[in-house]
């Protein structure tokens, strides 16, 4: 923590950065501003592949290991969860597959 104008401390997810935006976690080196283009490289787009497979993973797990019944309204939940997982995988791979660089490369 730091301390306010008055000396009060204030908390770490209070903090603000240098434009008096509010910054998460209380400190930030980067400052993305709307407009910026970002490079994207391909060992990101594999780390988060990687990641939503292994979610997708568990969550199955999860599901198959359950030991009572889900619920007319639990598997119309699950199944919206796992295919939105499946959509998020699938959409990371055509992006990896495809190349993509810039966010400013989609038709």
């Amino acid at each position: 923590s730091v301390a306010s104008d008055e000396g009060e401390p204030v908390p770490d997810n209070e903090k603000e950065n240098e434009e008096g935006k509010e910054v998460e976690g209380g400190e930030s080196d980067i400052v993305v501003e709307p407009g910026d283009v970002l490079e994207v490289s391909e060992r990101p787009l594999k780390l988060a592949a990687k990641s939503l497979n292994t979610q997708l993973d568990q969550l199955v797990g999860i599901i198959t290991s359950a030991k009572t019944k889900f619920t007319y309204l639990h598997r119309i939940v699950i199944s919206s969860i796992v295919m939105q997982e499946v959509h998020n995988r699938d959409v990371v791979q055509q992006l990896i597959d495809s190349s993509v660089q810039n966010p400013e490369a989609f038709e």
